[in-house]
């Protein structure tokens, strides 16, 4: 979907728009892209678009999704200092999970460490109405292949990335016309994820442009085999849709199981040694 950038009212009105459609659809979980309440480029706007979860837009569409769980890309207020980037999971009428995006770019046109505080946890949530866990990463949390192993830690059974990554890179693909490189990279991280921690992706990314920057839609849904079950058009709006079969977690995690084989106690002892290490002085 393509948000308005600072204008909530506008956004919560598409929120009910494509909530309708996905209810057509017959879906159970419906996720929006990063930011999608309020749009990306928010900058000195990012304070006042800050939204508690209990009322104002995430209030209403809790009450309004019904019996479908609906991923939400919002500001959350914090308790000092800057705001967060955020995912939301409204489920059974209430804010009923949220990540904080941890990893906040800050380089290039990125300059999200200026307007927005960093979480400091990667949880899961155990949907009795999914009958799955799952957890949320936004967008840069997505790069840093810890942050799914740590999910992974906890029992995850589906992935949901949100982002609102710009089209980069633009080259021509074998005769079909022009296409962003950079979409390359987010496909491999969703088939990694996928095939390496034996979970369903679900990878919502917007589109539209802001500030003059092109953000490239392409979202997809992986099954835990790393086969992509659906996948929208690069650079405009799309309701993707897909049937999670969730018996075949164990059946993907049977032929390649590469989480029962985990070594948890011996990685964890492994970080632990090397921030020690990496905190000795030279010399030490």
């Amino acid at each position: 979907m393509h948000p308005r950038l600072g204008d909530p009212g506008a956004n919560l009105a598409l929120h009910r728009e494509w909530m309708g459609r996905a209810r057509e659809a017959g879906a159970d979980l419906l996720v929006f892209p990063e930011l999608s309440l309020t749009g990306y480029c928010l900058r000195d706007l990012a304070s006042s678009m800050a939204t508690p979860v209990k009322e104002g837009p995430l209030a209403a569409l809790a009450r309004e999704a019904g019996d479908m769980a609906v991923m939400v890309g919002a500001v959350l207020p914090s308790r000092a200092g800057p705001p967060s980037n955020a995912a939301v999971l409204l489920e059974g009428g209430r804010a009923a999970f949220v990540h904080r995006k941890v990893y906040l770019p800050n380089h290039g046109m990125f300059e999200e460490a200026r307007y927005f505080a960093p979480g400091d946890r990667f949880r899961v949530h155990r949907s009795k109405r999914l009958g799955l866990s799952l957890g949320a990463l936004v967008c840069r949390d997505l790069w840093h292949l810890s942050s799914g192993v740590a999910l992974s830690y906890r029992g995850l059974d589906l992935l949901v990335g949100m982002s609102a990554s710009p089209g980069r890179d633009l080259r021509e693909e074998d005769g079909s016309g022009r296409s962003f490189g950079s979409l390359r990279m987010l496909q491999v991280l969703n088939e990694g994820y996928a095939r390496g921690l034996g979970v369903f992706v679900i990878h919502a990314n917007r589109v539209g442009t802001e500030e003059g920057v092109t953000f490239a839609g392409c979202s997809e849904i992986l099954d835990p085999t790393g086969r992509v079950l659906a996948r929208g058009p690069e650079g405009e709006e799309a309701l993707l849709a897909a049937d999670l079969d969730l018996d075949l977690l164990r059946r993907a995690r049977t032929a390649l199981p590469l989480e029962r084989d985990e070594k948890r106690e011996l990685v964890s002892r492994e970080v632990r040694d090397a921030l020690r290490e990496r905190g000795r002085r030279p010399g030490d």
